[in-house]
């Protein structure tokens, strides 16, 4: 039997237009406003496939304009074209490239009004849509003047501007259509300042967006950015990454994985004139720096960059050289992912949708890393272990507490199926060979990279995913036992190696108190039925291993013999490079060379065994 519906209708269709314009983050209006331009000059002949990024004088202000070469529109099309989710030669649906549309993403930021016009044989029409006495809409304005008959006033939507247009130079013999913002008053710069200050952007900020965003765009069609937007005196092209990539970066390889998503490895060497950006900065429009991100249907989304991928990444495998060191979790067209209604973000599309994040990637990405790169984040990473005689006590203690009995995937805390990709044929682990405490303890003495795992004022943090422990060893409690070290050692003559004796001492006392502080919190995954897992994460957090290395005044009497033990015998049990003075910078690049010569293999590279 069929069963019929009645289809469902908006009563108050004025408050559902305001409402779906109002909620629209104001950051996708390039997006849309750029998908519409690409998906019109794809229409256009080969050869003619153009979209050009400049501005246009207003009243002698700056207004961002974005024309396209596609076909052009006539007056109905053009009305038409202006409502909510019009679709003129478009896919509708999800799981295309369409989305709510430029009008929805581009009015919260422009009441004043987006002018739209079209060139369609030789006709060019005009029409403006912006927000007027709290109503979103067509705006409303006299036409040609021979069109209005004597002694009558008329208002129009759209109007004929083919004079102007030849006026002010434009080409009428082919189609385009371009839409200028005006923003929300007369005398904003819509070019620097989209938002009206809401949110307020860095100058170069449409070059960077449109290469945070599109991975790819389509073949052939040539996109062109004024230089009101980037530091050259000409218009140049734009080129996104997916282009870039085998050209202009020191390493890149892309990895397709058994289970389904390719991922992206980038290798970017800081720039030596510009060190607050990457060497791929050079001859492009836009900066670069390391990031991470997902990339769908060839747009990225949940990009992360600067400090917060920094304190991420070792969760990734790049336990160092976050900032130059990007990486991309292609998914295939299949995998069951949707963006929300806005764009703005991508979802699981089954269960509750929860947002899709790169670190739900993690796993994978560490087991896929190519060896040229893991090589080059151990050239970044400089010697950092512990000393031998603490980690084999810290050993000895993790027998005591019984951890060997504990699952590596009961310390992960859930991450997906980190053994199994742990297995496979080829993945390399995060340590060449696990200590015997159970953990890596890498000891951090360059302050970018203290501030980068976020421990200014902070002893110690703890990844599980890896079983990292990174080390604070400028930690404040490390100075006030140096202090009174030397001042128990007073007797002692000074030569060159006290203080450096003191500095390894201490370090290993510091490390002694936050890798016992830890394994303590470990151990309480024995002890399921009393600790569940937030309060784990509580006892294995930075500020409680902070509060373990917080008191070293116990273990001073056994450090000052230590000291003095180590320099009567003069055993050293650290490197020269560990015994370096705490300002000293540490760091140093290698270049590593990917396969095949200078770059790294092409796009469908594999990983290697």
């Amino acid at each position: 039997m069929t069963v019929g519906v009645s289809r469902l209708k908006v009563d108050d269709e004025e408050f559902l237009v305001a409402s779906m314009i109002d909620r629209c983050p104001k950051l996708m209006m390039l997006r849309e406003l750029m998908q519409n331009a690409f998906e019109a000059a794809a229409l256009a002949p080969p050869g003619r496939q153009r979209v050009v990024v400049d501005t246009i004088p207003i009243d002698g202000i700056r207004k961002l304009r974005i024309w396209n070469s596609g076909p052009g529109m006539d007056e109905p099309q053009l009305y038409r074209m202006c409502d909510l989710s019009s679709s003129i030669g478009k896919l509708k649906g999800l799981d295309q490239h369409f989305g709510l549309g430029a009008k929805v993403a581009s009015l919260p930021s422009n009441h004043l009004g987006m002018r739209y016009r079209s060139c369609h044989q030789g006709l060019v029409h005009e029409m403006v849509i912006g927000k007027r006495d709290g109503i979103y809409g067509r705006v409303k304005r006299s036409p040609r003047p021979d069109l209005v008959l004597p002694g009558t006033y008329q208002l129009v939507d759209i109007v004929e501007v083919t004079e102007a247009a030849q006026e002010e130079g434009r080409d009428l013999s082919e189609d385009w259509t371009e839409v200028v913002l005006f923003g929300m008053r007369p005398e904003q710069d819509t070019a620097e300042d989209p938002y009206d200050g809401d949110p307020p952007m860095r100058r170069y900020w449409l070059p960077l967006s449109l290469y945070n965003r599109f991975f790819r765009i389509p073949d052939g069609i040539d996109v062109l950015v004024a230089p009101d937007f980037h530091w050259h005196s000409d218009l140049r092209r734009f080129v996104p990454l997916a282009s870039r990539a085998l050209t202009d970066f020191r390493g890149y390889e892309a990895v397709r994985t058994d289970e389904g998503p390719r991922i992206h490895y980038f290798y970017d060497p800081t720039c030596p004139q510009r060190p607050w950006e990457n060497a791929s900065s050079e001859g492009a429009i836009q900066t670069a720096i390391g990031q991470v991100g997902i990339v769908h249907r060839d747009e990225i989304y949940g990009l992360t960059s600067g400090s917060p991928w920094a304190y991420d990444a070792p969760n990734f495998g790049i336990t160092f050289g976050a900032g130059n060191i990007s990486v991309l979790i292609e998914l295939p067209d299949d995998y069951p992912a949707l963006p929300d209604s806005y764009r703005q973000s991508l979802h699981h599309q089954r269960g509750d949708q929860a947002q899709l994040t790169p670190h739900e990637f993690a796993a994978l990405v560490r087991a896929y890393r190519p060896q040229w790169l893991i090589d080059q984040i151990d050239a970044i990473g400089g010697p950092s272990s512990a000393g031998a005689g603490i980690i084999k006590q810290l050993g000895a203690l993790s027998d005591v507490l019984g951890l060997d009995a504990l699952p590596d995937t009961a310390i992960v805390g859930g991450e997906a199926a980190p053994t199994d990709l742990a297995a496979k044929p080829g993945a390399t682990q995060i340590a060449q060979a696990r200590q015997t405490c159970g953990f890596d303890i890498i000891l951090l003495r360059d302050e970018q990279d203290i501030n980068n795992r976020w421990l200014l004022g902070r002893a110690a943090c703890f990844y599980p995913a890896t079983k990292q422990l990174f080390v604070n060893t400028h930690y404040k409690s490390i100075a006030a036992a140096r202090k009174m070290l030397g001042e128990m050692l007073a007797d002692v003559a000074e030569d060159g190696s006290l203080y450096a004796y003191i500095d390894e001492v201490t370090v290993d006392c510091l490390v002694k108190r936050v890798g016992r502080a830890l394994l303590f919190g470990i151990s309480k995954h024995l002890d399921h039925k009393n600790w569940h897992s937030g309060h784990i994460e509580k006892a294995m957090s930075p500020e409680a291993l902070s509060i373990a290395a917080d008191d070293l005044y116990d273990v001073l009497p056994w450090a000052e013999q230590e000291v003095r033990k180590r320099i009567t015998s003069g055993d050293r049990s650290i490197s020269e490079t560990t015994m370096q003075p705490a300002a000293v910078n540490r760091r140093t690049e290698k270049k590593v060379t990917a396969p095949g010569g200078k770059k790294a293999r092409g796009d469908d590279a594999r990983r290697r065994t």
